[in-house]
């Protein structure tokens, strides 16, 4: 076996920051009187209708593009479990509800796990939190989270989001404002109590007296008035409030004829803050284009590809914060918006595969992300995380059958795996209940060179691994073909029933002799994954055979590379440690593995640990 370490490409990374934490002045009732004496001024004074953020000119970042217009983005494959992630998230948030009664904060949602963040407390994460908690609880029939949603209220009724920091007509408000009708919509939902209806009330109106100051260089508002826009609409659509649609669709209609109009190639991919012309596009497909969907399928043929897929990460100079996930979580929106629109389901796909792919950054498997692929996995953010709950996962959930029992992977082999003959291979199948009831006597089945069946039981979005042979070693090899299937009385989704998988088994006497299918797969599985240290990428080549191996990092950067020559037919051992083209340490995540020849292409994926 040929051994090798990895010859390096250029990648790189920074660290960003966040804006000031709230101070807190006067009570709440105070407040709202000090906020009414002072509006008159605020309307008299055209410096208040700006942001509180100086940012350069829009056209003077050019981003490195993806998506419909760049390079290609390797999507993560394998089933998941939906109603899972729901509930991971659900808990995540969970333990970062500030639970001390005694604390001015009580029922506030924490911003972050760790790092400069893990002491801010804001109503916008508190209303996010509140929307998926209600979400949450419509969907399963739960009630596990009512009392974090009720604590929840406290603390927005004590720091209401018209009350938020910032200028009178700043972002920063309008933005919190549309967070209180979509969450009170929620919990209304879920629970039937409208004792919240005066809180959205009051938010709606808000925005509707306070539209935002739009030009070409004010992309923040434009991006939020697009969400408060959409937001607005669908609230007045369903309180039967006219008045609010037709100001929704004028603010709506303002978003594209003082801002998108201008360049909509370059303003309908573009990025600040925590959010990205995917909220933007959102919000018009909510107001402008749900008030006529004929205007809103001829605008999408029109502009519809220009909207962004997928931003990788970099320095933007237009603000200090650089969030990424976040950006892409407004792009899952963006996508699902335009197939509800259009009726295309070639945008839901695009939305789906995002969504998932932000889901992947859950490596420490804890229900949360971090809102830059810069941070570690120990800086999960709150909202980010509702974020994807909200735009994301809860349109991936569907509506889940009450029974449902399924096969979710394969643990051991993975798919495609290659392996040496001799090599004892461990036989082992994840199962999962993908329903909302617990589960008893699921059977599960395994056919194959390996077969055997079992019954387990499955609680509420359990995980079960089942070991069918410790070590099973071929006699000979070959391509081997395993099946899983389970069954359970009354299942509601026979789409996750089965799952079949391939390997294949190497005779080294075989590679010898020169003797490799041009269609094996040569790409195995790397080992060990996942890894803190350095991980074995091995290959087999046929005679004449070279290849090109990438290792690309989640938010689609190329971070190692390295060309094999032809040569004889052999197995190559390339060894990777973590590092990138510069010899720096990458930070925890899935990686993709590529290899790739005139003849052949593999993938496979690491999961690198801190």
């Amino acid at each position: 076996m040929h051994s090798r370490t990895f010859a390096l490409a250029s990648t790189s990374t920074a660290r960003v920051g966040r804006e000031p934490n709230r101070v807190f002045g006067a009570g709440f009732a105070t407040a709202v009187a000090a906020a009414a004496l002072l509006l008159p001024a605020f309307l008299a004074n055209p410096a208040f209708a700006t942001m509180p953020i100086s940012e350069d000119d829009l056209r003077s970042v050019q981003p490195p593009m993806t998506g419909p217009r760049g390079s290609g983005v390797v999507w993560p494959e394998g089933r998941i479990n939906y109603l899972f992630e729901m509930d991971q998230i659900a808990q995540f948030l969970d333990a970062w509800q500030v639970k001390d009664v005694g604390s001015p904060d009580f029922g506030g949602m924490i911003e972050a796990e760790a790092g400069p963040l893990g002491t801010v407390v804001q109503t916008d994460n508190t209303l996010e939190a509140i929307w998926f908690w209600s979400r949450y609880t419509e969907l399963t029939g739960r009630a596990t989270y009512l009392q974090n949603i009720a604590d929840a209220w406290v603390y927005c009724e004590t720091y209401p989001a018209w009350l938020e920091e910032g200028p009178l007509f700043g972002y920063y408000r309008a933005h919190n404002c549309a967070w209180a009708l979509t969450a009170e919509s929620a919990y209304r939902a879920a629970t039937g109590d409208d004792s919240f209806l005066t809180h959205a009330e009051t938010a709606a109106d808000w925005l509707v007296a306070h539209p935002l100051f739009l030009n070409i260089n004010q992309k923040i508002n434009a991006l939020v008035q697009g969400w408060t826009s959409g937001n607005l609409y669908l609230y007045g659509e369903e309180m039967g409030r006219s008045d609010w649609m037709s100001a929704a669709v004028t603010m709506g209609n303002a978003v594209w004829t003082d801002y998108i109009s201008i360049d909509p190639p370059t303003l309908l991919a573009t990025e600040t803050w925590a959010m990205s012309s995917g909220t933007m596009v959102w919000g018009l497909c909510n107001s402008v284009y749900r008030d006529d969907p004929s205007a809103g399928e001829l605008w999408i043929q029109q502009y519809g590809a220009m909207v962004d897929t997928f931003q990788t990460w970099y320095d933007n100079a237009g603000d200090s914060y650089d969030w990424d996930n976040s950006w892409n979580v407004a792009y899952v929106n963006a996508q699902y918006a335009m197939s509800e629109v259009s009726g295309d389901p070639s945008w839901a796909e695009n939305g789906r595969n995002l969504a998932r792919l932000l889901l992947s950054y859950d490596t420490d498997d804890d229900g949360g992300i971090p809102a830059t692929t810069q941070d570690p996995v120990t800086e999960d953010m709150s909202w980010v995380s509702s974020y994807l709950g909200k735009f994301g996962v809860n349109r991936l959930v569907g509506t889940p059958a009450n029974i449902d029992a399924g096969v979710l992977s394969f643990v051991s082999p993975t798919d495609g795996a290659t392996f040496d003959l001799g090599d004892p291979i461990p036989i082992q199948v994840e199962v999962s209940n993908f329903g909302l009831d617990d589960l008893t006597n699921v059977n599960v089945t395994l056919t194959g060179p390996v077969g055997g069946s079992t019954a387990v039981d499955l609680s509420f979005v359990e995980k079960q691994v089942i070991e069918f042979d410790p070590g099973w070693i071929p006699s000979s090899g070959g391509t081997f073909e395993f099946t899983c299937t389970v069954q359970v009385a009354g299942d509601g989704d026979a789409s996750n029933d089965a799952m079949t998988i391939q390997i294949e088994v190497l005779d080294p006497a075989a590679i010898q002799d020169g003797d490799i299918a041009s269609g094996s797969l040569f790409l195995r599985a790397p080992e060990p994954n996942p890894t803190s240290g350095t991980t074995a990428l091995v290959l087999t080549l046929n005679e004449n055979e070279r290849a090109q191996v990438q290792v690309t990092s989640a938010d689609g950067r190329v971070v190692r590379s390295m060309a094999l020559p032809a040569g004889d037919a052999r197995i190559e051992r390339l060894d990777w440690d973590g590092r990138d083209a510069d010899g720096r340490e990458l930070p925890a995540g899935v990686y993709f593995i590529r290899a790739q020849s005139d003849r052949r292409d593999s993938h496979t994926q690491v999961v690198r640990l801190r």
